[in-house]
């Protein structure tokens, strides 16, 4: 039979898990914000230039992004107003 966790064990479950989710919303926070920044780009022409091949590309290289998330955001972006 498994020992059952003692109410300290359990306390420092609970504030881990406050932990996460704080973090978390920090995160999500700046991905919505990183979406915006990268909207104003496409918007203003920020995206471009002398060997940048798309805005994912541009992206990726300013953020240190994979290719293919920088796609997804840059997808997110283009469709901020539907």
């Amino acid at each position: 039979m498994a020992e059952v966790p003692g109410a300290g064990f359990l306390r420092a479950v609970e504030g881990f898990e406050r932990r996460v989710a704080r973090l978390a919303g920090l995160v999500n926070a700046a991905h919505g914000e990183l979406v915006d920044l990268v909207a104003e780009a496409l918007d203003e022409g920020f995206a471009a230039g002398w060997g940048i091949d798309s805005p994912a590309h541009w992206l990726a290289w300013q953020a240190g992004l994979a290719p293919a998330r920088a796609a997804g955001i840059v997808r997110l972006a283009e469709r901020r107003d539907e």
